[in-house]
């Protein structure tokens, strides 16, 4: 997934946080939170991630403008109040503290809400519904990814598919290429995104099935599969 893949590559061979033993835990909870959900783990991970990013070119207050780990975060908070108190409670330097802002403020529930008042932070117009928005950018799509990651909504998936380009004559650049590559990869790392691509290539038009199509050819061959499993 693009989430993890970028947290990954930022920590490098770094010691872990106290409560993940390794990157590769953190990558799992990061990657497929949806499946098994550990909101008490929120403050744990974004304490690593406030500990590391600087000793790698970046900090969570940098992460705040960027498409991923803000939505993530976002929608982690969303559905555990708990959560919200126990962010709420901890403190972050001020930089890291602006990252965390921006989370409350995409989480957009009464909860996240009140945090953001109590700090001192006028939230402002509601956070944007990523699943309505147009797929204009490489920080879109992974918005799209991280948001996958912490829900396992397939309409998350449902709106990379759509930016595809519409035939594999024009996947060479720019936001098409990059939901060509991140679909590829998220196909082959978890099935239920592969089984997405399937559903999605039957009922497609002609170019855009044989995008799709592709897609899951990659995808399979990477996992192993045969090709009409």
């Amino acid at each position: 997934m693009i989430l993890a893949a970028a947290v990954l590559a930022m920590l490098g061979g770094a010691d872990p946080a106290p409560a993940f033993q390794s990157p590769t835990e953190l990558q799992a909870w990061l990657t497929y939170y949806h499946r098994e959900p550990r909101p008490d783990l929120v403050v744990a991970a974004l304490v690593a991630l406030e500990d590391e990013l600087p000793r790698h070119g970046s900090t969570l207050e940098a992460e705040a403008q960027r498409g991923g780990m803000r939505s993530f975060f976002g929608l982690v908070l969303a559905k555990n109040p708990d959560a919200v108190v126990q962010v709420e409670g901890h403190p972050f330097a001020p930089g890291a503290r602006r990252f965390v802002a921006e989370a409350l403020w995409r989480c957009g529930t009464k909860a996240c809400a009140s945090a953001l008042a109590r700090w001192g932070v006028r939230a402002g117009p509601p956070a944007p519904d990523m699943r309505a928005l147009p797929v204009d950018s490489r920080s879109a799509i992974d918005d799209l990814w991280a948001s996958y990651s912490a829900t396992g909504d397939r309409a998350y998936v449902e709106r990379v598919i759509a930016a595809l380009p519409a035939s594999s004559a024009e996947a060479a650049s720019g936001v098409g290429a990059a939901a060509l590559r991140s679909l590829t990869s998220s196909a082959t790392a978890d099935p239920d995104v592969l089984a997405v691509c399937v559903e999605s290539a039957a009922g497609a038009p002609p170019d855009r099935k044989a995008v799709l199509d592709d897609v899951v050819r990659r995808a399979r061959r990477a996992r192993g599969e045969e090709a009409g499993s």
